[in-house]
């Protein structure tokens, strides 16, 4: 009886090398880039410590007849009528009754705002260089609770964000902003590719940031953004 020749046989090299071409293209759509799942961990921590502040803006509400913080303390722990020019004064408040350290408000990849070391935890509180955080004058526990408290310091003297990641407001390339409401609830949200602000809720409200606005945030409310750090 005779054997019958084995028909199978191996790939072929141009073969083999389809096969792993075709595996690499699989991974590449399959598998999510490092650089994007890193920038979603970093924006998703920063989102927690910015709703901490706004936690630590609500606890001192409590005890500021329902105000958030929106003029000079005294010596005496006492409200003045001085406005703060900078976030960085503004939320200097909370700090140590209502939120431990200047750590919560420092974000490393900001490249303007935040030193490249942390901050020394050491009064005078929040000097330049170790806040991130923009905030909103003017706002009390009654407030629309749409309106934004906390968000992302923006580009120097603005509301509008900037695509440059080496400017101020480019954190996350013009790409998106972490905004914390009223309310105390918050998100990562888009940023309008064009304008690079932060939508409002309607169309006749273009920027979340602005005041006066048509039925939104007023002229009083305005927006500080923090202090940059020295170059």
């Amino acid at each position: 009886m005779k054997l019958r020749a084995n028909s199978h046989r191996g790939f072929t090299f141009v073969e083999l090398l389809v096969v792993i071409f075709l595996l690499v293209i699989l991974a590449g759509i399959t598998i999510p880039d490092g650089g994007g799942v890193k920038r979603i961990a970093v924006q998703t921590k920063a989102l927690q410590q910015a709703k901490q502040i706004a936690l630590g803006c609500k606890l001192f509400a409590g005890d500021h007849d329902g105000r958030y913080s929106s003029n000079l303390l005294d010596e005496n722990g006492e409200v003045t009528a001085t406005p703060p020019s900078s976030s960085n004064a503004a939320l200097a408040q909370l700090i140590p009754d209502y939120i431990p350290d200047e750590e919560m408000f420092w974000l490393p990849q900001d490249e303007v705002y935040c030193n490249a070391s942390e901050p020394d935890n050491k009064a005078p509180w929040l000097g330049a260089g170790e806040n991130h955080w923009g905030y909103v004058l003017n706002l009390t526990e009654k407030s629309d609770p749409r309106f934004p408290l906390v968000a992302d310091g923006a580009a120097l003297g603005g509301t509008h964000y900037s695509a440059d990641q080496n400017a101020a407001g480019g954190t996350w390339k013009g790409k998106k902003a972490i905004v914390i409401r009223v309310d105390g609830s918050g998100a990562v949200e888009l940023v309008d590719k064009k304008t690079l602000t932060i939508p409002g809720p309607t169309a006749d409200i273009p920027n979340l940031l602005q005041s006066d606005q048509k039925n939104w945030l007023k002229a009083n409310n305005l927006f500080l953004n923090p202090l940059p750090k020295a170059f």
